[in-house]
């Protein structure tokens, strides 16, 4: 049996566990909205919640593990491979860094106090989510440049 077979099946059974987990969940939640007399699910108390929506979120988060470490794998699998390919990944990671650097610089914060749950945030926390929204900003225009460029290249050939 070859590895792309066995991910195959690995990949079924985690959506049927996940399928399965999810009814389970959702029927529990349906229960508990009829037995506090309550109609959205905000309105549920943690506790009671908490124990039927556990499985599914660590069902993400080993999902999500599998998936980190076999893209992480495959990647240092071809750069090991390939020289060409460790300089354009360095000028990629170099490039991003850069556009997060000039964003940093760029966002000064904000004078207005912001508050979440009654706490207010700090400047520092304001200056980085003023460079986190340059920096996304920024990363939208340089690929919806590149994809125009790209289409129009591919145009005039």
């Amino acid at each position: 049996m070859n590895l792309q077979k066995i991910l195959t099946y690995v990949v079924i059974l985690i959506g049927i566990i996940a399928i399965a987990l999810w009814f389970l969940m959702n029927g529990n939640i349906s229960d508990l909205l009829t037995e506090n007399g309550v109609t959205d699910v905000k309105d549920l108390p943690l506790n009671e919640t908490m124990p039927l929506v556990s499985p599914l979120y660590y069902l993400v988060i080993v999902v999500a593990v599998i998936a980190l470490v076999l893209t992480l794998i495959s990647v240092i699998n071809s750069l090991m491979k390939s020289s060409k390919g460790l300089k354009n990944i360095l000028i990629g990671v170099g490039a991003f860094l850069a556009v997060i650097v000039i964003a940093y610089a760029l966002s000064g914060g904000d004078a207005k106090e912001y508050f979440y749950n009654g706490i207010a945030a700090t400047d520092k926390e304001s200056h980085l989510v003023g460079a986190g929204l340059y920096a996304f900003y920024a990363l939208i225009v340089i690929a919806a440049g590149t994809m125009l460029f790209t289409g129009i290249k591919k145009l005039i050939k």
